[in-house]
C-alpha cells in the first residue's frame, strides 16, 4: 500500500484497475465533532450542482454514483463510482470541518484510507502539527486529467466550511441544516 506524503500525486491506474472506489476517512481530536464532506467538482474546480456536496445532510448524488456511510469511532467512507459519474463531474475532493472555536492545529490525526475493489491502495494522514488556525481542510482529491489521478493535498483554510465552500463557486446557507439524530 502507498502511504502519500502532502502534495504527492499518483495515477489511479497505478493503484489499481477498478473504477469504483471508496475512501475511508477519520479525525481524531479535541473537539466533539469533526465533519468529512466531498465535492464533486466540474473541470474548473467549481461545484456547479450543489447535489454533488455529499455530506451527512445529502449522502448520495442524484444518479447514485456518490455516497457516504458511517462507521464506528467517527469515520465516514465515501463511495465513487467513476464510470457512473455525470461528464460533468471531474474531481472529488474530500475535506474536513470542525464548528465552534476548534481548529486542525488542535486534532490528534486525520488519517484517509483509499481503497480500489475493496482493497486498500493508499493512506494519507496529517496531523495538528501540519496546520495553525485553519478549521477546514482539504485532504485528498482524485482528479481526471487525461486519466484519473489521486492528489494528497493537506491545504487549510482558516474560514472553515463557509471559506471552503466560497473556494468551490458555492453557497453559504444563512441557517445550517439541522443534523439527523444519532
Amino acid at each position: 500500500m502507498l502511504t502519500f506524503q502532502t502534495g504527492q500525486k499518483a495515477r489511479l491506474a497505478d493503484l489499481g484497475t477498478a473504477t469504483t472506489l471508496s475512501v475511508t476517512a477519520r479525525v481524531t481530536g479535541p473537539a466533539p465533532e469533526y465533519d468529512l464532506i466531498l465535492f464533486g467538482l466540474d473541470a474548473q474546480d467549481r461545484l456547479s450542482d450543489d447535489r454533488y456536496m455529499i455530506f451527512y445532510n445529502q449522502p448520495r448524488s442524484p444518479e447514485g454514483a456518490l455516497s457516504v456511510q458511517s462507521g464506528a469511532r467517527g469515520e465516514k467512507t465515501f463511495t465513487a463510482d467513476l464510470g457512473a459519474l455525470p461528464a460533468s463531474v471531474r474531481r472529488l475532493s474530500l475535506a474536513a470541518t470542525v464548528d465552534g472555536g476548534a481548529t486542525f492545529a488542535q486534532i490528534d490525526h486525520a488519517e484517509v484510507t483509499l481503497h480500489l475493489g475493496g482493497a486498500p491502495v493508499a493512506s494519507y494522514r496529517v496531523t495538528g502539527r501540519d496546520f495553525q488556525a485553519q478549521r477546514a481542510v482539504m485532504l485528498l482529491d482524485v482528479y481526471h486529467r487525461d486519466v484519473w489521478r489521486v492528489w494528497a493535498v493537506g491545504q487549510g483554510f482558516n474560514g472553515g466550511l463557509d471559506a471552503l465552500v466560497r473556494h468551490y463557486g458555492g453557497e453559504v446557507a444563512d441557517t445550517p441544516a439541522a443534523r439527523p439524530p444519532t
